[in-house]
């Protein structure tokens, strides 16, 4: 995919205190382990613990993450569909580069004078890369292949329309990509014409964002929130594209990081605690849930009541204690 320039990433250990315990509980059998699918990528924080966090891999079958970058190398990170391919952003946001999670062969792809953020996604089969630019104030999505190639959404693409950049994408399959801009989901199938067409909107003064396009592509998974809530908080629907459907997943929620499941039987979403205005406490522990797709009814999601949603645990030091990510963590599912 990408060509080799220089090898300044370290890959590494395993997290220590890994062991489950005996307890029961609603996220698995008999308390050695949910019954979630495949794997969830994430920046993990520590809760009072001395150990290395950092970019991880964890487990649901075993509540145990593998420590993969070291947390003071990543500000932003994506991981491709096989997990075979990482890009990251350093915490300068100056810089943006790809490697090969295995043999660390890596690929800067910065321009002078830009600043890089989320979301980073790699194409389905991974030759292009769609991210956020922030360019002398000017918010764009940018779509970089490996053959060179470069393709823009811009803000004043979008002018016109709903007088916002582009807030969120993903891509539908390698030629598809569905983004959203304040009150509107628009899909580009051209991405060399530039052409795109809106596939659903809202009334009124309101942000989609946090957009996931389900695994077989037939639904994508965003928020909805008012304007003035940072990074898109809102409450989780379910937007099915061949019948137009739309279905309210939770009430709210201040959601964020909407991610499939690789059967895509659940969602997962991060909820973390907020100020009075509703911005993030950065230092605070954001958590992750899990909500079974074939729920009936939207779900009031707090600490103490959760069901039938799954709320993310890990095993440190012998003892079970909720998941915690970084607030500004990028969230993914797959199913290594």
């Amino acid at each position: 995919m990408f060509r080799a320039v220089c090898v300044a990433i370290s890959a590494g250990a395993m997290l220590t205190g890994c062991t489950p315990d005996n307890s029961t509980d609603g996220n698995g059998n008999d308390g050695s382990g949910s019954n979630l699918p495949g794997r969830l990528y994430y920046e993990s924080i520590s809760q009072g613990h001395d150990i290395e966090t950092g970019l991880v891999a964890y487990d649901p079958s075993t509540y145990t993450e593998e420590l993969l970058l070291p947390g003071d190398d990543v500000r932003d990170f994506a991981i491709s569909d096989d997990g075979q391919f990482i890009a990251i952003v350093s915490n300068s946001r100056a810089e943006l580069v790809a490697f090969n999670r295995y043999d660390l062969d890596e690929i800067s792809i910065s321009d002078s004078g830009e600043k890089y953020n989320v979301p980073i996604r790699f194409s389905p089969d991974r030759s292009q890369l769609a991210y956020n630019v922030d360019y002398w104030a000017d918010d764009d999505l940018r779509i970089k292949t490996s053959q060179g190639l470069e393709y823009h959404i811009t803000s004043d693409d979008l002018d016109q329309i709903t007088g916002d950049p582009p807030f969120s994408w993903d891509w539908l399959d390698d030629s598809t990509i569905v983004f959203a801009s304040g009150n509107t989901l628009f899909k580009m199938t051209d991405l060399s014409s530039g052409q795109f067409s809106p596939v659903y909107q809202v009334s009124g003064d309101v942000d989609l964002g946090n957009v996931s396009v389900s695994n077989d592509g037939t639904r994508v998974a965003f928020t909805e929130a008012r304007p003035s809530v940072s990074d898109q908080l809102g409450d989780v629907f379910i937007l099915n594209f061949d019948s137009g459907s739309v279905r309210q997943m939770t009430t709210d929620a201040r959601a964020r990081d909407t991610i499939w499941s690789p059967d895509d039987s659940y969602i997962a979403f991060a909820i973390g605690m907020r100020d009075a205005s509703g911005s993030p406490h950065l230092d605070k522990c954001t958590r992750v849930y899990a909500l079974p797709v074939s729920v009936d009814s939207p779900v009031n999601i707090s600490v103490d009541s959760f069901e039938p949603s799954v709320k993310l645990e890990r095993i440190l030091g012998g003892e079970r204690e909720e998941l915690c990510i970084r607030s500004r963590s990028a969230l993914y599912w797959l199913e290594d």
